[in-house]
């Protein structure tokens, strides 16, 4: 999976320009700020944020809810309590399939980032029905 993540970032849009050994190297922190990059991408409004300023609870929680109206499937059907934990802390063993699922496919997963906040359930008072 790594070996397919790298690829994935050193062709445009990221051109990181990474090996396996730098990317294997790459702290909790900056595993993150690679996240973040990909996630700056695909919705340049909600997560172009310094990730150095922002809380690492408001981190966990933005990407969490992204992923979730994404439709990611293990934090949908998993323990959201431990994805965010994975997420601020950098786990590789949390990152890294994340990572893998939104560069697969790249340009559906941007169309589809758009798309999906016009498609969530808004929850309107009953006083408005």
């Amino acid at each position: 999976m790594m070996s397919r993540i790298v690829e994935f970032l050193n062709k445009p849009p990221f051109e990181m320009r990474l090996s396996l050994v730098t990317f294997h190297d790459k702290t909790g922190f900056e595993l993150l700020e690679t996240l973040n990059t990909i996630l700056v991408y695909l919705d340049k409004n909600q997560h172009d944020v310094d990730l150095r300023t922002e809380g690492s609870e408001n981190t966990a929680t933005r990407i969490a809810q992204f992923l979730n109206i994404m439709r990611y499937e293990a934090i949908r059907k998993g323990d959201p309590t431990k994805h965010k934990e994975g997420i601020v802390a950098g786990d590789p063993e949390v990152v890294y399939p994340i990572m893998h699922w939104l560069l697969h496919d790249l340009p559906f997963k941007k169309k589809k980032a758009y798309v999906a906040h016009f498609l969530i359930n808004v929850d309107v008072l009953g006083e408005f029905m």
